[in-house]
């Protein structure tokens, strides 16, 4: 790997500072959202869901559940 001379490495991290910038200003023009807005979004989408998700109503948290309890079992103590 050669070396990166110096103007070349002040041109490379002025374009870096170039892009670093241009993603500051993107994000200062994101709008941010307010916590009523978010409790209502949240509600709509869960009002449409057809029923509650739960981790442990599903087949593979029960498998690996069994899987643990049955290593703890077997650990000695």
């Amino acid at each position: 790997m050669t070396p990166v001379s110096l103007p070349n490495a002040n041109e490379f991290f002025n374009s870096l500072l170039k892009v670093l910038e241009g993603a500051v200003a993107i994000g200062r023009q994101a709008d941010t959202l307010g916590v009523h807005e978010a409790r209502t979004r949240l509600e709509t989408v869960q009002s449409r869901a057809s029923s509650a998700a739960s981790v442990a109503d599903s087949a593979i948290f029960a498998k690996v559940k069994s899987w643990l309890e049955r290593k703890k079992q077997t650990e000695p103590l």
